[in-house]
């Protein structure tokens, strides 16, 4: 490892080659450097350390570095013996860390590291996991033993076990479901090795996910947010230039009509309530004169008493401003989704 330099350059300029300041290379190929230069046990038990993401980083640094002259080495390895020399102290605390890993990673990486030591990250590991999304959660259940998915789901909030159950394969989730009557204890070992599993392979993943953009949920929201006109002009228009975006747009988007298709009908409730009566009246009115089916929905799963007193008080009403009805309904589009999130309700899939 005494000779390596990096491939794919121009010819290192001659006070780099003499052992100038930093030797032109990048903070991630000064680590690859210094973890290829160590003994291979004490490189080892770093590098066993790194999560899938930095170990990508390393082999990336690693795989660009070629033979470079012993000269190159004393300056890296110089700067990172004079970096550990200014450490009189641990201090500890998340600006120590940022401190840290600015030598190493990019701001938007160090940003994301630290929101998952952030103190809503302190939870236990079953509260992190309870806040998953069904759809995903369920996904990587599925693949878990149904003793496995009972203990697990017992660790959850009932409502959140719920949403995760509806989501199941029905054999599956009704195995699972009766070995809820026989949950063993775990042996303190076992219980670390699920715990392990969860958190590397699953909450980590879902954490790099959830920050991906993904086009179709930047337009997705942008058309839950706009007019009716305005929004049917817009999907037109990318139904003709990318369908296969449009398609992906459609099952992100989640406004007022797709209220009918969407909520389970025992759930109508739990959102009508949450929202002043004055602009439930304005949100059904204006559904009504549009012809939305979600009018005759929200009725159909409404107490008898409760739907013919509002039936009355919009046969008394005037036809609100559009706009300002539309806006009322985005309103109740937004109560939904923060009780989808929160796993008070469990909205409907649309079928591809």
């Amino acid at each position: 490892m005494s000779d390596l330099v990096l491939a794919n350059q121009s010819p290192l300029p001659e006070t780099v080659q003499s052992g100038g300041q930093n030797a032109g290379l990048t903070s991630p190929q000064k680590a690859a450097i210094i973890l290829s230069i160590l003994e291979p046990n004490d490189a080892a038990s770093l590098i066993g350390d790194f999560n899938e993401d930095t170990l990508l980083r390393f082999a990336r640094a690693a795989s660009s570095l070629r033979p470079m002259p012993p000269s190159i080495l004393t300056v890296v390895v110089t700067e990172f013996l004079g970096a550990l020399s200014k450490v009189t102290d641990v201090r500890g605390g998340v600006d120590q860390v940022r401190s840290v890993l600015a030598g190493f990673l990019d701001d938007a990486e160090i940003d994301r590291i630290v929101s998952q030591i952030s103190d809503t990250d302190r939870r236990s590991i079953w509260e992190r996991f309870g806040d998953a999304p069904p759809d995903q959660a369920a996904h990587f259940l599925q693949k878990e033993h149904p003793q496995t998915i009972s203990y697990i789901l017992a660790k959850l909030k009932p409502s959140r076990a719920a949403a995760f159950l509806e989501q199941i394969e029905v054999d599956t989730a009704n195995t699972s479901i009766l070995r809820l009557s026989r949950i063993p204890t775990l042996d303190p070992k076992v219980l670390s090795i699920l715990e392990h599993k969860i958190e590397a392979g699953f909450m980590s993943a879902l954490s790099h996910q959830s920050n991906k953009i993904l086009p179709e949920e930047v337009i997705g929201n942008l058309m839950n947010n706009v007019s009716g006109d305005a929004r049917d002009a817009f999907l037109a228009t990318l139904a003709e230039q990318n369908d296969e975006l449009h398609k992906k747009v459609i099952k992100v988007m989640f406004t007022f009509a797709d209220i009918a298709t969407r909520v389970r009908p025992n759930e109508v409730t739990l959102f009508t309530k949450e929202v002043d009566e004055e602009k439930l009246l304005i949100a059904l009115k204006h559904a009504s004169e549009t012809g939305n089916p979600t009018f005759d929905f929200i009725f159909e799963n409404l107490s008898k008493r409760l739907s013919e007193r509002l039936r009355e008080e919009l046969d008394a009403m005037e036809a609100p401003v559009p706009k300002d009805a539309e806006a009322v309904q985005i309103e109740l589009v937004d109560v939904i989704q923060r009780k989808s999130k929160s796993g008070e309700m469990s909205l409907l899939e649309i079928e591809d």
